[in-house]
């Protein structure tokens, strides 16, 4: 998942699920160098459903306080971009697994109103550079998100946000290469605009968005954590490249 950035990773490059205290003091302190504020608050987000999602009965008092570094965190870099988001006076991290049936109640005003904010000044963008088919695919996205309440509704959020890249290559997607290989097309895009490890880097998050809008598109049993994760991924990935188109 796109939350990975927020955990620390073992020998092997694998999340290990403890939340990385440098990267979240980083982030309190300015907008980090590799994510906007925007997909930075989206991400630790999902990284702190995923978190609270995972306890079992008896969770830890350090990782009660990790998750309330986070929420601060969070609230830091929403108040950055201008909104007025309260995560930290009304979430209980006592832990448990109970917890699991609450988490996601709670945070999604937070979640809603950071998706809206982005909605805005995507759709302001896309509509003063010609990207409006773009934004008729988001808009569909968003929709499918909100109304999705099954197996098969969340399914249908992960085939909108493969329509949202397919629709993104078709603007962006590198010459040369077939238009049905949506996801070389994008990467060759990034090669156009970057080099040397920070375009790795932008490479291999575009990988991991395109990887799960398919796997939540032909999952059996999605769930809204999946899905939502698909829809903010496709998403951050269009911001992403209109900013390296902007470069042009």
């Amino acid at each position: 998942m796109l939350s990975f950035p927020w955990f620390v990773v073992d020998d092997e490059g694998f999340p290990t699920g403890e939340f990385d205290r440098d990267r979240l003091e980083m982030l309190r302190c300015a907008p980090l160098p590799d994510q906007r504020d925007l997909d930075a608050a989206l991400t630790l987000l999902d990284a702190i459903g995923e978190w609270v999602e995972g306890w079992e009965d008896g969770t830890s008092d350090e990782g009660r306080r990790l998750t309330e570094d986070a929420l601060r965190t969070l609230q830091i870099v929403c108040a950055r971009v201008g909104l007025d988001i309260d995560v930290t006076s009304n979430l209980d991290v006592s832990g448990g697994r109970r917890r699991s049936y609450e988490v996601w109640d709670m945070l999604r005003p937070a979640h809603d109103a950071l998706l809206a904010y982005e909605r805005y000044e995507l759709a302001r963008q896309l509509e003063d550079t010609g990207w409006p088919a773009i934004r008729v695919e988001i808009e569909e996205l968003r929709r499918a998100w909100r109304q999705a309440n099954t197996p098969q509704g969340y399914s249908s959020v992960g085939n909108h946000a493969v329509r949202v890249l397919e629709t993104l290559s078709d603007a962006v997607g590198a010459q040369g290469i077939p238009i049905n290989q949506t996801k070389n097309r994008l990467l060759g895009f990034l090669d156009e605009r970057a080099g040397g490890s920070a375009n790795g880097d932008l490479k291999k998050v575009v990988q991991h968005a395109f990887d799960l809008a398919h796997g939540v598109k032909h999952d059996r049993d999605p769930d809204r954590l999946k899905a939502g994760s698909a829809a903010s991924a496709a998403i951050m990935i269009v911001s992403m490249l209109w900013s390296a188109h902007e470069q042009r």
